[in-house]
């Protein structure tokens, strides 16, 4: 009995024969019976052929799919450059747009009527910078050779200004980091400033204490100065605490006439005391104040017509008879002078004086700010952790006086014209938009290689490229006759690839909801395939 169960077990499906014992019941004789036939294996064999067949037609469809796949990844990548590129040249106007800008607030902040402000601004980082205000009638201009800019190193902006009787002057504002390699400064130094023959002044914050010879670096660079015929104007500490006094702002020149006057100024604006130096040089000069009155020769187009006219009818008789070049000279000159004051006279004017005074500053606080500037010169002398304590107290407490009393004025103001829309404006214009004078705009822009000055042509150029960033980014990219989405076909829901462009040559049971129903075959794991 325990034989029978244990082959049973092992050969369930083959047919065992019935056999009758003497008592005429029927038995299972194991192993005396053939296993009958099949009749279903050649149906077997064609669905499993009729699969395999199916399968293959499937990972031929996925392939396809993946040289589609594969051929739209390549154009994105090539899209991204194309986009990358565009990208960079917008930030690179954008950056000019923001240098534009930039320049504009400059000019509009920290303007002067009268001056101009030339400037240097950092490359990849915010505020800083060197800078002139240069006098609109001096003709300066700016030397590109002798202008740089290098990271964590330094900062140059160099004019030129013509004179009559002289060389040209070359004035360079200069500025070295506090972090910077002192040793390549100082060959920057002797070599960007030793080929320059014309007259020489060399201003800025160097970062170098002239007044600690001790120091190795220091010596090398005071030697560099000396050996290119250069002289500081200023000996005196520039920045002074209450522990050090350090010389590290100065003005270097190369004109050893005893005209020049320099000197240290004494104002807390900074923590570095301004230092300044006055040069008398031959440039056009205009008629200065004098006892609060200024003198200006009135020179109209009508004027200018009647001394003409004059001219004309003059009788130069006298100048003609005179047989002495230098007589004749003085007679001429006599007559034309003569006419010339008669028809553009010379009249004298009152020089009013403009101040800029905050009207929320009470006389009080005026008083306050002369007394802040007394106890700086206090410290400045005496030095002592005292007199800094007292200074900066003061001044803290005057700082905030000034604040509030300016945003009471703000308020009140405001307070008073709540029913006036356009009053309040007016208010807030003021506080914002300072009213810009002799604002300078490049005069003319550059487009592949081609000047443009006409203010015009410059703004449809500008429309031009912002319009056609698109269109140029699209008609780059490379047409396609086929589709990759058409190559995907419909979606299958019975296998683990993207589609079949056939339905399966064999009935499929639906699926009920919430259950896994097995494929009706048995389905390999592809290498080439996209799972679902």
């Amino acid at each position: 009995m325990t034989r029978v169960i244990d082959e049973t077990r092992v050969r369930p499906s083959l047919p065992q024969p019935l056999r009758s014992d003497a008592s005429g019941s029927r038995r299972v004789t194991p192993g005396s019976g053939k296993m009958a036939p099949r009749k279903n294996a050649s149906e077997d064999m064609e669905k499993l052929r009729r699969a395999i067949e199916f399968l293959t037609e499937e990972v031929s469809s996925v392939k396809t799919q993946q040289k589609g796949i594969f051929s739209l990844v390549e154009e994105i990548k090539a899209l991204r450059i194309q986009n990358a590129e565009k990208d960079k040249k917008i930030e690179r106007l954008q950056s000019r747009v923001a240098e534009l800008e930039q320049h504009a607030r400059l000019n509009e902040d920290f303007g002067m009527e009268g001056y101009e402000f030339v400037h240097l601004n950092r490359n990849n980082k915010t505020g800083g910078g060197v800078g002139f205000f240069v006098k609109n009638e001096l003709n300066a201009k700016i030397v590109d050779k002798m202008t740089v800019c290098v990271d964590d190193l330094l900062e140059c902006v160099t004019i030129e200004i013509g004179l009559e009787k002289m060389k040209n002057a070359v004035i360079s504002c200069v500025y070295r980091a506090p972090g910077g390699n002192v040793e390549l400064f100082t060959e920057w130094f002797g070599h960007f400033f030793n080929k320059t023959q014309m007259l020489l002044f060399i201003c800025g914050d160097f970062n170098i204490n002239l007044m600690n010879t001790g120091h190795r670096k220091t010596e090398q660079f005071i030697n560099t100065v000396y050996s290119m015929g250069l002289y500081p104007t200023i000996t005196r500490p520039t920045r002074l605490t209450c522990h050090s006094a350090k010389l590290i702002d100065n003005i270097f020149t190369n004109y050893m006439e005893n005209s020049i006057e320099s000197g240290i100024l004494i104002t807390d604006i900074s923590d570095h005391l301004p230092i300044f130096t006055l040069f008398n040089c031959n440039y056009r000069r205009k008629k200065l104040a004098i006892n609060g009155f200024r003198y200006k020769r009135i020179k109209t187009e009508g004027a200018m017509m009647a001394l003409k006219q004059d001219l004309l009818h003059q009788n130069w008789e006298l100048v003609y008879i005179e047989e002495n070049v230098n007589a004749a000279y003085e007679k001429f000159m006599d007559m034309f002078n003569m006419a010339y004051n008669k028809h553009c006279p010379v009249k004298k004017f009152k020089e009013s004086i403009k101040q800029i005074n905050s009207p929320w500053v009470t006389e009080g606080l005026r008083r306050a700010c002369m007394k802040k500037n007394s106890l700086y010169r206090h410290f400045l002398k005496k030095r002592t952790v005292e007199a800094e304590v007292k200074y900066k107290w003061y001044k803290n407490k005057l700082t905030n006086i000034l604040r509030s009393c300016k945003r009471e004025y703000y308020n009140k103001l405001l307070e008073g014209n709540k029913n006036n829309i356009k009053g309040i404006w007016t208010i807030l214009n003021s506080i914002v938009r300072k009213e810009s004078k002799g604002i300078k705009l490049p005069e003319y822009f550059t487009e592949k290689d081609k000047i443009i000055k006409d203010m015009t042509d410059v703004a449809n150029g500008f429309n031009r490229f912002f319009v056609n960033v698109g269109p140029e980014l699209a008609s780059k990219i490379s047409e396609t006759n086929t589709s990759v989405c058409e190559d995907m076909g419909e979606r299958n829901p019975y296998t683990m690839f993207l589609g079949s462009r056939t339905p399966p040559p064999f009935p499929v049971p639906s699926p009920t909801p919430g259950s896994r129903t097995p494929p009706p075959f048995p389905v390999p794991s592809p290498t080439l395939g996209i799972r679902n």
